[in-house]
Formats: C-alpha cells, structure tokens, sequence
C-alpha cells in the first residue's frame, strides 16, 4: 500500500462517489477506480461494489476506510511536526551582548553555532549590561550575555568571574593613582558601582581621570602608549595577552574583586529550536569563556 492509497480509501469512503473522489483527489477516475483494483488484488479481497448512487463498501472495505483514516491522520501529523521542525531550524536570533563580551568571546560561540544552524540569521544588540538584563525580559532579544549583578525574572546561567586590575604600561605604586591620569571608558553600572566601591576603600578623593573613551580596547590601546592607567575586570588569560603590567583589586579582607558575567534568557519551552540550541550549547560550556585562545583577538 502506498501512501497515496490510504488517502485514495479516505477520501472515497468519504464521498462514496468515485468521481468526487477523483476530484478531491485532482486525479482521473480511471486511474482512481484502477488504484482500487490493485488494492483488491493485495488484500485479495473486495473493497466497494458499486450501486445505484455511488459505491457501496463491504465488511472488509469499511475494515480498511477505518484503518485509512488513521493513517491519513497520522502522515498530517507527521509532515505538520516536521513543518514546525523546518522552520524552527530558521529565523533570527537576537543575541544582546555587552561590548566586550561580544568582542572577545562571543565570536568563538557563534562559529560553534552555525555550524548547527546555519540557515539562522544572527542579529547583534550590543549596549550596557544593564539595558540587556531588561530587554530580555520585555523579548527585546532572546538571549543576553551580562557583565555584573542585575535583577530581574529571566533564568540565568553564571558563565565566569573576571578579576578586577588596575592596568598601566609601567609598574605603579597604587597610593599614587589619585596623582596620575585614569583612562576612563563606557562600562555598564553594575561594574562601575564595584569599581567605584573598590576605590572609595582606599582613596579619600576622586580619580583624576584625563581621558575618556567609548570601548575598553580603546582604553588598553592609551595606556599601552603611557597616556595613563585603566581599571577594567578581565580573565588571567586576556590580562597576560594584553602585555601590560597589572595588579588585582584586593578588598577589605584582601580578596581579588570579582565580576560575574551571566547568560540570561526567558524559558526555553515552547521556543523556537534555534533558541533552544542556543541555550543548550551555552550550558553544556563548548566554547573557551575564559578568553583563551583569543589571545590574538585581545591584541
């Protein structure tokens, strides 16, 4: 039995007339009537008997209508499921992230991405931390990356902890920050409040800052040219890559001060499966969040 003769017995039981069936089905009634025929030659036994109105079934025809019908129904249950399934494997992704994040890690997780999906389109929101931690929620995009603590009701995931240096191009005795020039650059609240927190702890007065830029490899480029010194939380691994001297934020206790960055996202069920993957490749951690082997793109 082909496919096509489960829905030849639907549509015939149905009408109980071989020529609105034809019709139905857009296919000639000598050629509907002789798909019956060979259906009776398999089963060897008698489908429909024509009568004075139509055709009639017999005990075996209305055994095989039913069974027909369950079958019909379930193949437009199956290519409905795979339509779903097709499209679902299409579409955008929006994707916020904050600036470093996107410039130093992201890149390593999309190429892993398209390899699974590369009939999505991948959108880039890339604005402060705590714009992103919002839009989530309000389905701005559907995933973020986040630098700090921010709160909010979509699901999170911690990725890592950056340490927070003070960075200059020659060793520096840190009681001397107030005196010299800070490189300042756009950096979201979160982050600036544990700067600002770290600084207040051990300096009585503001920072002098003498530059301002809008990204922090912006600030890295100053400060390699001796314009000044900048404060920024990164990985072990992107500092060393940075070739340039260091020293750890320590807190009251004489701890290293940490920021979190977190991957945030609405529930997963009933979104789309390039969503899903997303989500699922970014909790099963295939992708370096440390920052190695993105040495070159830090410099």
């Amino acid at each position: 039995m082909k496919d096509t003769d489960w829905r030849i017995l639907h549509e015939l039981y149905h009408y109980r007339n071989i020529t609105k069936a034809a019709s139905a089905l857009y296919i000639t009634q000598p050629a509907l009537t002789k798909r019956i025929q060979i259906m009776e030659q398999e089963f060897g036994v008698q489908i429909v008997m024509r009568g004075k109105y139509g055709v009639i079934f017999t005990s075996a025809g209305e055994y095989l209508a039913k069974c027909a019908e369950k079958q019909v129904q379930f193949m437009d249950e199956i290519r409905h499921k795979l339509d779903y399934l097709q499209n679902s494997q299409k579409g955008t992704l929006i994707v916020g992230t904050s600036y470093s994040f996107s410039r130093f890690q992201l890149p390593v997780l999309l190429k892993q991405y398209r390899k699974l999906f590369p009939e999505v389109e991948i959108e880039m929101v890339c604005v402060k931390s705590n714009k992103l931690a919002h839009m989530v929620e309000v389905g701005q995009v559907d995933v973020a990356f986040v630098r700090g603590e921010y709160e909010g009701e979509a699901e999170r995931m911690k990725l890592s902890d950056e340490i927070g240096y003070v960075l200059c191009r020659e060793p520096v005795d840190l009681k001397r920050l107030p005196e010299l020039g800070q490189i300042a650059y756009d950096i979201g609240t979160s982050s600036q409040q544990r700067i600002e927190e770290w600084w207040n702890l051990h300096y009585d007065r503001p920072a002098r800052i003498t530059m301002t830029t809008s990204f922090i490899d912006s600030a890295w480029q100053m400060v390699r040219e001796g314009l000044g010194y900048t404060i920024c939380f990164l990985s072990e691994e992107m500092v060393e890559g940075l070739e340039l001297w260091r020293c750890p934020m320590l807190d009251g206790q004489g701890q290293a001060v940490r920021r979190a960055t977190y991957f945030l996202y609405q529930d997963v069920d009933g979104a789309a499966d390039y969503v899903k993957g997303f989500v699922q490749m970014v909790g099963d951690g295939i992708f370096p969040l440390d920052g190695k082997g993105m040495r070159d793109s830090a410099l």
